[in-house]
């Protein structure tokens, strides 16, 4: 089989992980950051996002992506492990079949991880609020020195969800602007922004310490990376949260953000111990699904 580093036609009607139009997908794929490989069925792309190795695709059809996907992300494989990043993301963003990509998934040993939700604020401009901060609180722009407690309050507040500690630093270092709430010197609280691209800024983390929650300060800090959006130029800001954390919702409804588009995390382990590891507790639970827990 021979295979291209390059991208197919991006011309051609194509079924994508990730609702991109064709330009968005042609500019995705040239970065010097990105490697992909195609076949003429389709191609596969990792993609660094953030701190975070992602996958997408694109293929022709549904036929066409279960026929090729192996073999093209057999081909990334060695790539994957060779950048030694913990774990590759893929999202299966607003797709209404996913029947026939998630058996390939859990073949390349990917796990569905969560579902996520986003959120955003529109029309930001000028006009843009800054947030009204409690009284015992005070809001600065972070500085390397809060790095890791605002490690440790993504960790405590995302638990499983959470990107990790690798993800979080490469963000923090990336990012156009980190704000901080702290009480009494202590770091409470934090919101991360991206760039702004297209007018629109992705605000790739936010979180408040637990001891702290019930205080509004998650509205808050939303307010403030909105607010900070509108500074950038841009007009829109969207965060993705897990729609099960109802207080999460909350705080982005009271500071004017609402619901968009859905999406579904899977992950894979780049350890071949861990993914063994994974596979065991999989078999495990099937035994006891099969023959009851007494066994």
């Amino acid at each position: 089989m021979t295979f291209d580093r390059t991208a197919v036609d991006t011309a051609a009607p194509q079924l994508r992980n990730r609702p991109l139009r064709p330009r968005e997908w042609s500019e995705l794929i040239e970065r010097d950051d990105v490697t992909s490989v195609s076949l003429e069925e389709g191609t596969l792309a990792l993609v660094p996002t953030y701190g975070q190795l992602c996958l997408y695709f694109a293929f022709a059809g549904e036929e066409e992506g279960r026929t090729t996907f192996a073999e093209l992300f057999a081909e990334l494989a060695g790539d994957i492990e060779e950048d030694g990043w913990p774990y590759t993301r893929i999202d299966l963003v607003e797709m209404m079949n996913r029947i026939w990509v998630e058996p390939l998934l859990r073949d390349a040993e990917f796990r569905q991880h969560h579902e996520w939700m986003e959120f955003e604020r529109r029309e930001l401009g000028e006009d843009t609020a800054p947030p009204e901060i409690p009284e015992g609180y005070r809001m600065r722009r972070a500085t390397e020195a809060d790095h890791d407690a605002i490690i440790e309050i993504e960790a405590a507040a995302y638990e499983e969800d959470a990107a990790g500690e690798e993800a979080m630093r490469i963000r923090l270092e990336q990012a156009h602007w980190t704000g901080v709430l702290e009480q009494d010197g202590r770091v409470v609280g934090y919101a991360v922004n991206a760039s702004a691209e297209r007018n629109h800024v992705r605000i790739l983390s936010l979180a408040v310490d637990s001891d702290e929650w019930g205080h509004g300060l998650g509205r808050v800090l939303a307010e403030a990376a909105a607010y900070q959006a509108a500074s950038q130029g841009a007009s829109r800001a969207s965060v993705e949260i897990n729609p099960a954390v109802g207080a999460a919702i909350r705080a982005l409804r009271d500071a004017e953000f609402r619901p968009g588009r859905r999406g579904i995390e899977w992950r894979r382990p780049t350890d071949p111990a861990l993914r063994e590891e994974l596979r065991e507790g999989e078999r495990r639970t099937g035994v006891k699904a099969r023959f009851g827990n007494w066994r």
